[in-house]
């Protein structure tokens, strides 16, 4: 960190924000705090409306990377996932201009006078364009025949649990009533996301599957109990307006693969109409999605230097898999448990209180929305997003979310879920010292004030900052 006074400001620039700890470096082991864990749950008695307007009653589910929303919608469930990496935009720009500088000067000649209006006018010469937007990923579409009829209708978030079940009575094969039950969870340690399907009576499991994008340039590719699709996000986005435009181009953008694999127990699969799989008479059906996009960094092209998002994806699939849906769920259990049940809150010894709750589900959360190695951090809606141009851009406008979200996690015993954050603004430093040199007349102190703005651009690893007379 470098301060230098000025008759003007104070620059106070920090180049390389770091923990005081990692996860990684500290002892970890700390018990699991004693408590009514079980009466941590939301329960709904009626399926919420799966459209625009009830996107944010949904339940949330994510591990950090992946995240899911459940409707809970007993004949025909739509299922959003997003994967926090895939955004819009042609990859690393730079909006930096001598301009900016020139409207910063006239601004301060502005205020000496002082003529506030005028400087109000002239700052917005500073201003650069709207950033772009968090992307949607996929869908996962489930369809139930013959159960637009049910009872006994619970949808259930079990925040100790970190899973959404949704049960409910419908008529079976048969025609007696039988009990359906989904249960549903995204894992940190094998990174995917798992949904068990269940019935009360053998045989009684019938549906269909599909996963579709909303992205473009991409294709669907079924077999015998697969379904891959790909695509790629836009590479610009106007707005943050109503009915933006939407831009993509071929072989540009990030893009992205999601794999859904099913297996049943007893019954058969097959593909179905329309990029479907067909899963009849079954007992039990496990759906394992894994997903990733070809995102690499900040500062490098998704398109032209991107991770391979299949073969991303296909290693975490592979991997899981072939365990059993017990193995995944305890893996699952014991590495959320072992940050949520760090700390147990009571209200008056009251339990549950909803104060207390409200509190414990800002951790769950957190958790589910920012872990270490997700590749972002928590935006304004979480991770959580089904449109194309989402409002704000679901972005992370760093004057107010991060010390929104954020704020339990340190005290709330949940500190690994900053990293993500850190790593964020650690980032972000190295185009800022870009921004300081151009934008704001700063140079390297041991290069003294620089007019090479290309050079600028080649070399942004500038940390020590001082202000230029």
């Amino acid at each position: 960190m470098w301060i230098k006074q000025s008759p003007a400001f104070l620059i106070l620039f920090a180049c390389c924000l770091t923990p005081c700890c990692r996860s990684q470096d500290i002892d970890r082991k700390i018990h699991p705090k004693p408590g009514a864990w079980d009466t941590l749950k939301l329960v709904n008695t009626a399926p919420t409306s799966n459209d625009a307007r009830n996107f944010g009653n949904a339940f949330p589910i994510g591990n950090g990377r992946l995240g899911a929303k459940v409707f809970g919608v007993p004949a025909a469930e739509t299922i959003p996932l997003n994967d926090t990496t895939l955004w819009s935009g042609p990859g690393p720009e730079h909006f930096d201009s001598p301009a900016h500088h020139e409207a910063l000067l006239a601004t301060r000649t502005a205020l000496e006078v002082p003529d506030y209006v005028k400087a109000d006018q002239l700052v917005r010469g500073m201003e650069g364009p709207n950033t772009q937007f968090y992307e949607p990923l996929a869908d996962l579409h489930l369809t139930f025949p013959g159960h637009d009829a049910y009872t006994n209708y619970t949808n259930t978030l079990d925040l100790d649990c970190a899973t959404v079940t949704t049960r409910y009575t419908a008529a079976g094969p048969d025609g007696q009533p039988t009990t359906f039950t989904h249960e549903m969870f995204v894992s940190y340690p094998a990174q995917v996301i798992v949904l068990r399907l269940t019935a009360d009576h053998p045989g009684a499991l019938t549906f269909t599957a599909g996963l579709d994008t909303q992205q473009h340039y991409g294709h669907t590719t079924v077999s015998a109990n697969e379904i891959a699709v790909t695509g790629r996000a836009p590479i610009h986005i106007s707005g943050p307006v109503v009915n933006a435009a939407i831009e993509w181009a071929p072989g540009k953008g990030t893009s992205l693969e999601a794999i859904l694999h099913v297996t049943a127990k007893g019954g058969h699969i097959a593909s179905g109409e329309g990029n479907t799989l067909s899963v009849t008479n079954a007992d039990e059906a496990i759906l394992i999605i894994s997903a990733a996009t070809s995102f690499n960094g900040f500062d490098h092209d998704p398109a032209t230097q991107g991770k391979d998002p299949g073969v991303i994806a296909r290693s975490y699939l592979t991997k899981a898999v072939p365990r059993s849906y017990q193995s995944l769920l305890d893996e699952h259990l014991a590495d959320y448990r072992g940050l949520f049940r760090r700390l147990w809150v009571s209200v008056n010894g009251e339990s549950p209180d909803k104060n207390a709750f409200a509190y414990q589900y800002a951790r769950y959360e957190l958790i589910a929305a920012s872990r270490p190695g997700g590749g972002a951090p928590r935006n304004e809606q979480g991770i959580w997003n089904h449109d194309l141009a989402p409002h704000y851009s679901s972005n992370f406008t760093l004057n107010e979310n991060p010390e929104k979200f954020y704020v339990t996690a340190e005290p709330a015993n949940i500190g690994e879920t900053v990293e993500p954050l850190i790593d964020f603004v650690n980032n972000l430093a190295v185009n800022d010292a870009i921004t300081a040199n151009v934008d704001y007349g700063t140079h390297d102190a041991d290069r003294g004030c620089s007019s090479n703005y290309q050079g600028l651009l080649r070399d942004s690893q500038v940390c020590r900052i001082t202000l230029c007379n």
